[in-house]
């Protein structure tokens, strides 16, 4: 497994040979892109795995 500056290097790495969007002339690089989503959905896992750990520890209270 990648420590995470790796994995964000990576991605930033394919988005730059994957090619950049054009809009209107300007390009977006689609490696920020991708950084900003995986920020957001490692954001939402943290959450989520958050959520869940509670509910397991009111499970085994109720038990």
């Amino acid at each position: 497994m990648l420590s995470a500056p790796e994995k964000n290097i990576k991605l930033k790495n394919f988005g730059e040979k994957m090619g950049k969007f054009e809009s209107n002339n300007e390009y977006i690089p689609f490696g920020s892109k991708l950084n900003k989503l995986h920020k957001v959905l490692s954001h939402i896992k943290k959450i989520v795995l958050g959520l869940f750990s509670k509910k397991q520890l009111e499970f085994n209270v109720m038990k």
